[in-house]
């Protein structure tokens, strides 16, 4: 799994490209090479895409299409994170409640995805299904979503 933000964080930020972009789509190249050549089979690249073109170039980076899932939590949900997150950050804390808020009014009209999961609800059909050590509903959905998870 291929964090995008870790793939962009540098500061400042060039003037035009708010999130280093550019920085995030020439490290993607990179990284993303060197996993395929070692063998990779599948990519799994954690980040937002909150356009038509933010879905294409990283499909170019990477050199294949993506499948691109939004993993949805309610903002209340998202929220509670986000203050156990940045507990002793207040003013990261203040950017990341305004920026949810915004991102899922973004994700909203940006039909960008090919499936959407609403996490809080397959957490808890997860949990019925594997039993109660399941802590992370992401990864177990996509995992199946991907055809990693063998669920016989």
């Amino acid at each position: 799994m291929l964090d995008l933000d870790w793939l962009r964080k540098s500061w400042p930020a060039p003037p035009g490209d708010r999130f280093n972009f550019g920085l995030l789509l020439r490290n993607l190249r990179s990284a993303a090479g060197n996993y395929l050549d070692a063998g990779a089979a599948r990519l799994v690249l954690a980040g937002v895409v909150e356009r038509q073109d933010e879905r294409k170039q990283p499909a170019d980076a990477v050199g294949v299409d993506l499948t691109v899932c939004w993993l949805r939590a309610e903002l209340p949900v998202i929220h509670q994170r986000l203050a156990q997150r940045h507990a002793d950050e207040p003013e990261a804390l203040r950017w990341h409640l305004d920026r949810s808020a915004e991102l899922d009014a973004i994700l909203g009209r940006a039909a960008v995805d090919d499936f959407t999961v609403d996490v809080a609800r397959r957490l808890r059909a997860l949990r019925d299904e594997f039993g109660p050590l399941v802590r992370d509903q992401r990864v177990v959905e996509l995992r199946a979503q991907i055809g990693l998870l063998n669920t016989a």
